[in-house]
């Protein structure tokens, strides 16, 4: 099983799985609608995955595709070195943007 470190000693590790299943367990937890939960489980396959946002708009529609391209990484930034050398906010801002900003549009 993969997985990945947990805290800053690296000492803690967690299957790969836990994260992907866990933040739709949170916005579910939070009554978050349907479309925002099924984000929530897909915001990381555009980048660890070969599933496309052209898939997602597929099979999920419009507004779900729209919402998990503001939650991944830039392509640019993961093609670069898989986004290794950036820090958490250096990958995170493009993210944090589009939620401060969703309101808006």
């Amino acid at each position: 099983m993969i997985f990945l470190a947990n805290g800053l000693d690296g000492l803690l590790t967690i299957p790969y799985i836990v994260h992907p299943l866990d933040v739709p367990s949170t916005l579910m937890k939070n009554n978050a609608p349907e479309h925002v939960v099924i984000v929530g489980l897909l915001h990381d396959v555009v980048e660890d995955e070969d599933y496309t946002l052209s898939d997602i708009r597929h099979e999920f529609g419009d507004a779900v595709a729209t919402l998990v391209d503001g939650a991944s990484e830039p392509e640019e930034l993961i093609k670069a070195d898989g986004g290794k050398s950036k820090t958490w906010p250096e990958r995170k801002a493009h993210t944090i943007d589009f939620i401060k900003n969703a309101g808006r549009v």
